[in-house]
């Protein structure tokens, strides 16, 4: 549900991000720390899937499966 509009946000962050960052020394260290922000609320994200899916008994090759269509189907690259 929500899914569409998370994309459409990050991609447009990530198409005027490259004009941002070549500016200036000081502009370049603010898109960096906007691109760690993202990846790691990426990663704050997947955890949190992972101890739920743990705790509601999901098998491994399950979950494996759902990181795998959300890398298959988004800009997330790996886990």
């Amino acid at each position: 549900m929500y899914a569409i509009p998370i994309t459409r946000n990050f991609a447009a962050i990530l198409a005027i991000l490259p004009a941002f960052c070549s500016t200036s020394p000081g502009a370049r260290a603010d898109c960096e720390d906007v691109l760690a922000r993202h990846m790691v609320g990426e990663a704050l994200l997947a955890a949190h899937l992972v101890a739920q899916a743990e705790k509601a008994g999901m098998q491994p090759a399950q979950l494996d499966a759902i990181l795998q269509s959300v890398s298959n189907n988004s800009a997330v690259e790996e886990f």
